[in-house]
């Protein structure tokens, strides 16, 4: 298991942009997907989506006679903000408990708020735990849209 949070994946296909696109829009019965230019997300429908379901989003690049993937999955994006908003909650509250604590030491006083920095560093912890815990929820959907992508792709070869 990496440590990476949002897993990338890279690979090269036969064909054009605009052959992959049309590929992905042909077979996307079961899959929701945006497209905006070289720009694709592909998400699971809402009757099969749960709180820790993946999108890809994916970048197409014309090189030649090839089309190079650049994907990463990610969360939904009210997810990945919960969690963004989360950490910037605790750094901040951890950051302006430690000045306070900090502040409290410079003139004598028991410096109370230095607790901050080890439950702050806690509770990141915890969340980051949260955050894998999910990903590891979400392992089978991640599978079954990056099986979904090359399948697209390698229909796309034969054309």
């Amino acid at each position: 298991m990496t440590l990476r949070l949002r897993p990338k994946l890279e690979f090269t296909l036969t064909g054009t942009v605009a052959q992959v696109v049309v590929r992905l829009r042909d077979t996307s019965s079961d899959y929701i997907i945006t497209v905006v230019d070289n720009y694709v997300i592909i998400a699971l429908p809402a009757a099969r989506r749960h709180y820790w379901s993946p999108q890809l989003q994916v970048s197409l690049d014309d090189e030649g006679e090839h089309v190079h993937v650049h994907g990463l999955v990610t969360p939904m994006p009210t997810v990945w903000m919960l969690f963004a908003g989360i950490y910037t909650a605790i750094v901040t509250l951890g950051f302006f408990a430690t000045m306070f604590g900090l502040a409290q030491h410079h003139v004598g006083q028991k410096p109370m708020g230095l607790w901050a920095v080890p439950i702050s560093l806690f509770l990141i912890g915890v969340v980051y735990i949260a955050a894998r815990i999910g990903q590891r929820i979400g392992r089978e959907q991640t599978e079954e849209l990056t099986a979904f992508l090359r399948d697209v792709g390698s229909g796309v070869q034969g054309d």
